[in-house]
């Protein structure tokens, strides 16, 4: 007797597993089906494992890899904002080398007027 597990997909796009038995496959796969349905996973009977547990597993593992997505938006944010304040700083710098340049200019040229 074989357990089928059924992974159904809700409105929100999560899976849920609903197991049930069905006596049946053992006869429908000695005719020759290689599955009585198309997305039902076969597996070994229950003892091993329980079909829980796996989404619990695959919850996680979707957890965790959301969490390093934010976290690496988050640093990549914080270089862009360091960029963006060394660039401000530069171009600070260069308007008031202009700016000296010009008064030394109107300076220079105020004194050979005199």
């Amino acid at each position: 007797m074989l357990e089928v597990v059924l992974l159904r997909s809700t409105l929100r796009g999560r899976p849920v597993c609903t197991s049930f038995v069905d006596n049946d496959i053992p006869r429908k796969l000695a005719l020759g089906a290689k599955t009585t349905l198309p997305w039902v996973e076969r597996r070994a009977p229950r003892g091993r494992r329980s079909a829980s547990l796996d989404f619990q597993e695959e919850l996680q593992q979707r957890q965790q890899q959301q969490r390093q997505q934010q976290q690496r938006q988050q640093q990549q944010q914080r270089q862009q904002q360091q960029q963006q304040q060394q660039h401000m700083s530069q171009e600070q710098q260069q308007q008031q080398q202009q700016q000296q340049q010009r008064r030394m200019y109107m300076e220079a040229n105020m004194q050979s007027r005199a």
